[in-house]
């Protein structure tokens, strides 16, 4: 039996994938987990890069055309075998220790885990380290969004109350979507780990840099969708630090 699915959605992002998959190949852990690259059409050479690295514990596939980070990390998910399901965007980095503490501290009225992180640029340096509050529900609405990376899911939570939702693609808000109808509507909790478990990389070429303006429209949909109010960020959102 898989313990845990890692899903990595890969576009274009050739300087910093294998990195990524590295961390996730070095876990030092006795549980047994999987990596599932997923590529959405790349038109780099990262899709190259990665493929040789396809073996029992990576198994790889490829999009014939961009479907979107919903589409493709939905295909993932669905192709996963883990009894925990964990995202990591192909431009971050997972600590060696990731697997063995997540799961470890999952208990059983826990639907989600998710920990602190380090903010690192291009080069890998670390630029600050983000403590996050304990688990509150109306702080991470007030959050504007929830880090796909890093947040380790029941697999049966996706199974039970659907995936992400794909009506817009490359919205920049899917997991907070997912969040956010996990936590309100479904009424699960997620747990807080007090560790820096992952890095969180900035760059130019991030999606929530390019598409400032249209995530921030998509953020009102969602709290219009869910009757939760008006959309606002605070100094725990991704994009502030």
């Amino acid at each position: 039996m898989i313990d845990l699915s890692i899903i990595i959605i890969n576009f274009n992002s050739e300087n910093y994938l294998e990195k990524c998959l590295k961390s996730c190949i070095r876990q030092k852990t006795k549980f047994k987990y999987e990596i599932i690259i997923v590529d959405d059409a790349s038109t780099d050479d990262s899709y190259k890069k990665i493929k040789h690295y396809e073996s029992k514990l990576v198994k790889v596939y490829k999009n014939k055309k961009n479907l979107g980070i919903e589409k493709t990390a939905n295909y993932g998910l669905k192709k996963s075998k883990g009894k925990y399901i964990c995202r990591v965007d192909s431009d971050d980095v997972l600590d060696p220790k990731f697997i063995d503490i997540m799961i470890k501290n999952f208990k059983a009225k826990i639907s989600f885990c998710y920990s602190n992180y380090k903010v690192i640029n291009s080069n890998g340096k670390i630029l600050s380290k983000k403590y996050l509050p304990n688990f509150d529900k109306k702080e991470i609405l007030a959050r504007g969004d929830f880090l796909a990376t890093g947040t380790v899911y029941k697999k049966d939570i996706f199974d039970k109350f659907g995936y992400y939702n794909t009506r817009h693609k490359n919205c920049g808000l899917e997991n907070f979507e997912f969040i956010l109808n996990l936590i309100f509507m479904k009424r699960k909790r997620g747990l807080r780990i007090n560790k820096f478990l992952f890095s969180l990389r900035k760059h130019s070429k991030n999606i929530s840099k390019i598409k400032k303006k249209h995530i921030f429209n998509y953020g009102k949909k969602i709290l219009k969708k869910f009757n939760l109010g008006e959309y606002s960020i605070n100094q725990n959102h991704p994009n502030l630090i």
